[in-house]
């Protein structure tokens, strides 16, 4: 494992990383190991210009996971309020999800 802190990129500001950021949330720095390949990855995110920041990436990532359980727990709700989709409403919505994006 290797130590974020030891990574030879400055902090940056993540705000237009990440949609509904609040530039009056406060910002507190914190160091976390993670596997060799995880920043390796993340550094060649920010060489190529993908994420502005080490920071602003894992924040952005944060930022999607958070968003993913939200869904999660709008979908399960749903299902408490309705019962679980029969199979042709899910292969309803497989078809027009496909057609969306084809």
């Amino acid at each position: 494992m290797v130590s974020v802190a030891a990574n030879p990129f400055r902090v940056r500001s993540f705000q237009d990383e990440t949609p509904g950021y609040d530039v009056g949330m406060t910002k507190s720095k914190i160091a976390i190991s993670l596997p060799k390949d995880q920043i390796e990855r993340v550094q060649r995110e920010v060489h190529a210009g993908r994420a502005a920041s080490v920071s602003g990436y894992i924040a952005t990532a944060l930022a999607e996971q958070e968003r993913r359980e939200s869904l999660r727990e709008l979908l399960q709700d749903l299902i408490e309020q309705h019962g679980k989709p029969a199979a042709r409403e899910i292969k309803w919505a497989e078809r027009a999800l496909e057609q969306r994006r084809g």
